[in-house]
């Protein structure tokens, strides 16, 4: 592959040219290539590949572009640094992936400020709706193996009535995942857990939690419609939610990452969220999720598939690297790559909404870079924003992740940082 011999030209300049000089403090730059072995103790319980044969696209990469921004990164670190400035970075980490493999990772500021941990290539951040594309994929491992039908009404997957009285057509869980159910965030959601105990889902539903379009017939970005399909994973399961991914994603593709922090390996490694500057949250001792969603009823919950994933760059990346190269990521296939085209498809005719999504994923269709599809999604909580974004047609993309900046919405339903941070990385790369 075009890229490894890259890396291995670059590794032998920098054996060569190594000074040995003092690190800069703000920020740390890394050239690096992740290939997770396939071992005997992991071989037997994953996924075997179909039995067709997978063709791979065309790559379009530009190579040439690749090496000399690679062989010469600074004035690509430079804009970087200048961008994050301008966006009140407190801590950043990104990860660039192209034809399966990481290329590069960049990292700017702290991960905990106070006592001086600088953010690095292992740095955990909550990574708020980025979590979305996880449980989706969490989802489609269900539909995969049978298990779950996306096209079943939820209200027989959960045996509770979900769906509001004045529409016709019911609630699934594929319009859950695409946003065009009739399931939206109101008041009950957002004051769900002052109550004692929280209100369940269904204690939600029977408050009014209804659109008035009928499901399927538009776009209507929703957490708690994306937060259901925990509950959904639960029924069919018989399992909390954080235990089905943690072993059906995370384990299977090697991941220190989770959707609590007690599931993390390194707690030592997940950053603190900063809002204007301020420490704002602390996750390393935040058990608040783990202790509310465990007094829901089991198929009853929300309020974490949604929003509460912690994450690193480089595994986000590889997240990106299995919807980008057909549901493989370094020699696991996880998904098959129809299930991979059903998500990164647009749910609606592209001309029934500009707001257009697949199953747990954003499609912006040439307005964020001109000529490309850009799919992925954005998140943003507590003076963060985040972000996994990818071009399926050269199997490029790019992982975000911050744990505190200026927190701004572009039109494109790009937020700022992402947005520039998107536009410079493909300058540079792949433009």
């Amino acid at each position: 592959m075009k890229i490894k011999k890259i890396l291995i030209i670059l590794l032998i300049v920098f054996l060569v040219g190594c000074d040995g000089g003092v690190q800069e403090q703000e920020s740390q730059t890394q050239i690096q290539q992740i290939i997770l072995p396939v071992t005997s103790e992991n071989k037997s319980t994953q996924t075997q590949p179909p039995t067709t044969e997978v063709t791979q696209p065309a790559s379009t990469i530009d190579y040439k572009k690749l090496e000399k921004t690679l062989k010469n990164p600074e004035k690509f670190e430079a804009a970087m640094k200048e961008i994050a400035r301008d966006f009140t970075v407190n801590g950043m980490s990104m990860a660039v992936f192209a034809d399966g493999e990481i290329v590069y990772t960049f990292n700017y500021g702290y991960a905990n400020k106070s006592a001086g941990i600088l953010a690095n290539d292992d740095t955990k951040y909550r990574s708020a709706s980025v979590s979305k594309t996880a449980t989706a994929i969490c989802a489609m491992i269900l539909y995969e193996e049978g298990l779950l039908d996306l096209d079943k009404p939820i209200t027989d997957i959960l045996g509770y009535n979900m769906d509001s009285s004045s529409h016709d057509t019911p609630n699934t869980t594929r319009h859950l995942l695409s946003h065009t159910s009739s399931i939206i965030d109101t008041g009950a959601y957002s004051n769900a857990w002052s109550h004692s105990p929280p209100l369940s889902v269904s204690r939600m539903a029977s408050m009014g939690i209804w659109s008035s379009s009928p499901p399927g017939t538009r776009y209507e970005y929703s957490n708690l419609g994306l937060s259901v399909v925990a509950s959904v994973i639960e029924s069919i399961t018989g399992q909390r939610f954080y235990t089905y991914a943690q072993e059906n994603l995370f384990q299977s593709l090697d991941m220190d990452a989770a959707f609590l922090r007690t599931l993390i390996k390194d707690v030592n490694s997940i950053a603190n969220i900063y809002t204007n500057g301020s420490l704002a949250h602390n996750p390393r001792t935040w058990g608040r999720t783990e202790s509310l969603y465990n007094r829901l009823p089991l198929g009853n919950s929300h309020g974490i598939a949604e929003c509460e994933m912690i994450i690193s760059a480089t595994d986000l990346a590889r997240m990106g690297i299995l919807l980008t190269n057909d549901g493989e990521v370094d020699g696991v296939r996880l998904l098959k790559p129809e299930t991979v085209a059903q998500m990164t498809a647009p749910a609606l005719p592209v001309e029934s909404n500009s707001h257009i999504r697949g199953l747990g994923l954003r499609i912006h269709q040439g307005n964020v870079i001109e000529g490309r599809t850009i799919t992925g999604h954005s998140g943003a909580a507590l003076g963060m924003a985040s972000g996994l974004y990818f071009d399926t047609a050269d199997r490029t993309g790019v992982a975000l992740l911050t744990n505190g900046c200026s927190v701004g919405l572009r039109e494109n339903g790009m937020y700022g940082i992402s947005d520039e941070t998107l536009k410079l990385v493909y300058s540079h790369f792949f433009g």
